[in-house]
C-alpha cells in the first residue's frame, strides 16, 4: 500500500488515466470526473479484485516447477472488501477477506500518513509497517538507492497544487481511446437507484503503446506546462533536498537553492531531456524500448472499462478487466503464466461525508516486520491449522529455505586441528582479516595520502598472469565452505543453521552444539569429537564426528539435514548439495 492516495482511488484514477482524454463525450466532461477523482476527500464503498491466470497448455521447457506450483495456487485470487471507509485521502480503513481455493482469510487493514496496521485471521497480534521512512523510487533505480530514499518526501509530493498540475497536465495530452461511448442509465448503489452516466471504453495494447507515444510527445512540446509543474516540484521538496547533499538530485542543487530560476530551469531541462531519451527509445528501430513495448502491448492485451458517475461527477459504480498477455517468446518466464486478467468492480458512497476510519482490535500491540529475522518469527507464530498458514506453507512455500554447498576440489578434512583446542562459540569467531583491520595499533592519521608516490607505478609492468593466487577459491567465504570427513560432506555450523532460518546454542563447557527448528521442532544435540547425536532425546550414529576447524565447528551435512525433515539433492555436474527445509 501507497500512502499518496488510498489503495483502491489510486487503482481508479490509474484506470481512467489509461482510459481517457481530455475530450468530452456526449457531453459528459471526462477531464472534469477524472480531477474530481484525485480530490475526493471522503467516501464509503465495496470493491472485488479477482487474479486469472491462463497458463500454457503445455509448459515450455524452462518452466521451473516450484514457480508454477506457486503460481497455481494465486490463480483464482479474490480480494474482497466488504467495508471501505476513507476518512481522508490519507486515512482509511477496510475490511473484508482474501479467498483462496483453501478458504477465506478475514482480515481489517487500516491506513493513515504514517502507518498502516493489518489484522490477519490466524496470524495473531496485528502487523504494523511504518511508512515514515518508505522513501520515493526517484532518480537513482526503483531499488531503494533514488532520490526521495529514506528522506519521508511522500508528504511534500502530496502537496494539492502539486497533485492538481500533473493531473491537469496528463489530461491536457491525453487523447481518448478509439473505443469510448457515454450514456444516462439508472443502477442501483448500495441498495438505492442512482441515475447515472455510464462510460464505457475499451483499449488493445497497439492502442495504449500508440496512445502513450504520442502522449510523450506532446509533452515535450509543452514547455510552458512541464516548467509550471516543475516549479511546484521544487518549492514543495525543496527544504528537504537541502537535507540531502549526499543525494543525485540535491548535491546538485545544493548550489542553486538561493537561485530558483536557474534551479527550476536546471530541473526543467532535465525533465525533458529524460522525456527525450524515453520518446527516442520508443520511436527508434534499435530503441531499448521498442522490443519491449511490442511484446507487452500484444492484440491480446488491453483493458475493458465500465465507469458509472452521478450529477456531481463522483464516481459510484465500476468494472475494470485489465489483461496482459505479452508476447513471451524471447522470455523465459519460469511460471508457465500465458495471461494475467485482473477485474476491479465495485461501488461507492457518501462522498464528502462524515467518515471515520476504523482501527482493528489490538492495534496498539501490533508487531512490527522490519527484517527477515522478525518475518520467520511471525510466521512461526502462525497458527498452524489456519488456511493463512497452509496457503503460505504448502501452496507460496513461504517458510521454504534453501542452502547450497559448493565442495572444492580436493578439501578433504586434514588432520592439523588439535580436537582438544579450546574455541570460542563458533557463531562468533572473527577472522584474522578482520582482526587486522580493527587493530587499534592502526591509525587513519599517520597514513598521508599525500606521501603516496603513484607517477613512477606503470600499469603495464603489472601482468595478471604472473600473479599467484595463495588460494584460487578466495572469492568463496571460508565460513561457508564444506569439508569432505571419511567420504562425507561436513559444513559450518553456523552458517547452516542462519541459512535455513534454525536456532543454534554453542555450550563452551559441554563442547556441544543444539540446532533446533524445523516443522514438526526437532531438537538435535552434537558434541566436538563424536559421531554420536541426540535427536529429540534419541541416541543415532552420525558415521562421522563434529570436528572444530579454525575455531568453526563442522557437522556431518546429510545427517542433520534429514534429521530436521530437510531434502537434500547432490547436482554432480556442479560439485554442489542443496538444502532444501520446508
Amino acid at each position: 500500500m501507497k500512502k499518496s492516495r488510498t489503495l483502491f482511488l489510486t487503482l481508479l484514477a490509474g484506470m481512467l488515466l489509461i482510459l481517457a482524454g481530455c475530450q468530452s463525450v456526449g457531453g459528459f466532461d471526462l477531464n472534469k470526473a477524472m480531477m474530481g477523482q484525485l480530490t475526493t476527500e471522503s467516501l464509503e464503498g465495496r470493491m472485488e479484485i479477482v487474479l486469472d491466470l491462463e497458463f500454457f497448455e503445455t509448459l515450455p521447457e524452462w518452466t521451473d516447477p516450484e514457480a508454477v506450483e506457486t503460481a497455481r495456487a494465486l490463480d483464482g485470487l479474490k480480494i474482497v472488501l466488504d467495508e471501505i471507509k476513507q476518512e481522508n485521502p490519507e486515512t482509511a480503513s477496510f475490511k473484508g477477506s482474501l479467498v483462496i481455493r483453501r478458504g477465506e482469510i478475514p482480515f481489517h487493514a487500516y491506513m493513515d500518513k504514517t502507518r498502516v496496521i493489518v489484522s490477519i485471521e490466524g496470524a495473531g497480534t496485528p502487523l504494523e509497517f511504518s511508512l515514515e521512512d518508505a522513501g520515493l523510487p526517484i532518480g537513482g533505480g526503483i531499488y531503494g538507492g533514488g532520490f526521495g530514499s529514506g528522506l519521508g518526501l511522500e508528504r511534500e509530493l502530496r502537496d494539492k497544487e502539486l497533485i492538481k498540475a500533473l493531473a491537469s497536465l496528463a489530461f491536457k495530452h491525453l487523447d481518448n481511446p478509439g473505443e469510448l461511448s457515454v450514456q444516462r442509465v439508472v443502477e442501483p448503489v448500495n441498495g438505492v437507484s442512482v441515475s447515472m452516466h455510464k462510460l464505457h471504453a475499451e483499449i488493445a495494447g497497439p492502442e495504449m503503446s500508440e496512445l502513450f507515444t504520442g502522449f510523450l510527445t506532446a509533452l515535450v512540446k509543452d514547455d510552458e506546462g512541464l516548467k509550471k509543474v516543475v516549479a511546484l516540484f521544487y518549492d514543495a521538496v525543496l527544504p528537504r533536498l537541502e537535507e540531502a547533499g549526499d543525494f543525485p538530485l540535491g548535491f546538485f542543487l545544493s548550489d542553486l537553492s538561493n537561485n530558483r530560476e536557474l534551479a527550476i530551469e536546471y530541473l526543467h531541462v532535465f525533465a525533458k531531456q529524460s522525456l527525450l531519451f524515453v520518446l527516442y527509445s520508443l520511436q527508434s528501430e534499435n530503441g531499448f524500448a521498442t522490443s519491449g513495448l511490442s511484446d507487452l502491448f500484444t492484440e491480446e492485451t488491453g483493458v475493458v472499462a465500465d465507469l458509472y458517475f452521478d450529477g456531481s461527477l463522483n464516481l459510484r459504480k465500476n468494472k475494470i478487466e485489465l489483461t496482459l498477455a505479452p508476447d513471451l517468446s524471447e522470455w523465459e518466464d519460469d511460471s508457465g503464466v500465458r495471461s494475467v486478467k485482473l477485474t476491479v468492480s465495485g461501488e461507492y458512497w457518501n462522498h464528502g461525508g462524515a467518515v471515520k476510519a476504523e482501527l482493528p482490535e489490538g492495534a496498539e500491540e501490533a508487531n512490527t516486520l522490519y527484517d527477515l529475522e522478525a518475518q520467520d518469527e511471525w510466521l512461526k507464530q502462525l497458527d498452524k491449522q489456519s488456511v493463512l498458514y497452509k496457503w503460505l506453507k504448502e501452496d507460496l512455500h513461504a517458510t521454504r529455505k534453501t542452502v547450497s554447498f559448493f565442495l572444492i576440489p580436493d578439501a578433504e578434512a586434514d588432520e592439523t586441528t588439535d580436537p582438544t583446542d579450546e574455541a570460542a562459540e563458533p557463531s562468533d569467531e572473527t577472522s584474522e582479516a578482520e582482526e587486522d583491520w580493527a587493530s587499534e595499533d592502526w591509525e587513519y592519521e599517520d597514513w598521508e595520502y599525500e606521501d603516496w608516490e603513484y607517477e613512477d607505478w606503470e600499469y603495464e609492468d603489472w601482468e595478471y598472469e604472473d600473479w599467484e593466487w595463495e588460494d584460487e577459491w578466495w572469492w568463496y567465504p571460508v565460513e561457508e565452505r564444506p569439508l569432505l570427513l571419511d567420504g562425507k560432506m561436513v559444513v559450518p555450523a553456523r552458517y547452516f543453521a542462519d541459512s535455513l532460518g534454525l536456532d543454534l546454542e554453542w555450550n563452551g563447557e559441554t563442547r556441544s552444539i543444539i540446532i533446533s527448528g524445523g516443522d514438526p521442532e526437532t531438537v538435535i544435540v552434537l558434541v566436538v569429537d563424536s559421531s554420536i547425536a541426540t535427536v529429540n532425546g534419541i541416541e543415532q550414529d552420525m558415521g562421522v564426528p563434529v570436528i572444530l576447524r579454525d575455531g568453526r565447528a563442522y557437522i556431518p551435512l546429510r545427517f542433520v539435514s534429514e534429521a530436521l525433515g530437510a531434502k537434500v539433492e547432490w547436482i554432480a555436474e556442479e560439485n554442489t548439495a542443496v538444502v532444501t527445509l520446508d
